[in-house]
């Protein structure tokens, strides 16, 4: 968390990466790796952090905060799962 709170987003990552390697099961670990590789531009593996995230804690509002930012405009690329983990499409994310 230290390189994360100092803005070394792409070190906060490469640690959030062996943490859910780590324990793969916490929603919380892949929803701050999302969150640090938004801040790091690494779209792609903010995506797939931020779907597990989702998937591991359907409810978890936290969890659901770097999808958002994906699907409002930061993607680069379609995310059809993560729409449908919101409910809507790409005409409406939901």
């Amino acid at each position: 968390m230290v390189a994360a709170e100092e803005g070394d987003y792409t070190e906060a990552v490469r640690l959030f990466t062996a943490a859910t390697t780590a324990d793969p099961e916490c929603a919380a670990l892949h929803e701050m790796l999302a969150q640090c590789a938004l801040q790091d531009d690494q779209d792609a593996v903010a995506l797939t952090a931020a779907q597990r995230a989702v998937d591991l804690e359907p409810e978890c509002s936290a969890c659901k905060r770097p999808a958002h930012a994906l699907l409002s405009g930061r993607l680069t690329f379609p995310a059809p799962q993560l729409l449908s983990a919101f409910g809507g499409d790409e005409n409406n994310p939901g």
